[in-house]
């Protein structure tokens, strides 16, 4: 079962992102820059997970150790740390 999730992080972190989206490889989308209405500019993906939901899980466990922000949209549903 595939799950496409939309990935928001600060734009300074948009290496970090591009790094992510090698190592999963597959059907990721590519990186837009986008200023939302709170004024900071974002790096965001869509991202389908499927077999390498574990690797992603893994990522966000650590990126959420390391205290940096993110914020996964899945069906509506905003998710930030």
């Amino acid at each position: 079962m595939d799950i496409s999730i939309a990935l928001r992080v600060p734009e300074a972190d948009k290496l970090e992102l591009e790094e992510l989206i090698g190592e999963l490889g597959g059907d990721s989308g590519e990186i837009q820059i986008s200023k939302p209405f709170d004024g900071e500019t974002v790096a965001q993906v869509l991202l389908t997970l499927g077999a390498t939901y574990p690797y992603f899980k893994s990522w966000l466990v650590f990126r959420g150790e390391s205290r940096k922000a993110f914020s996964i949209v899945h069906n509506g549903t905003e998710m930030k740390g």
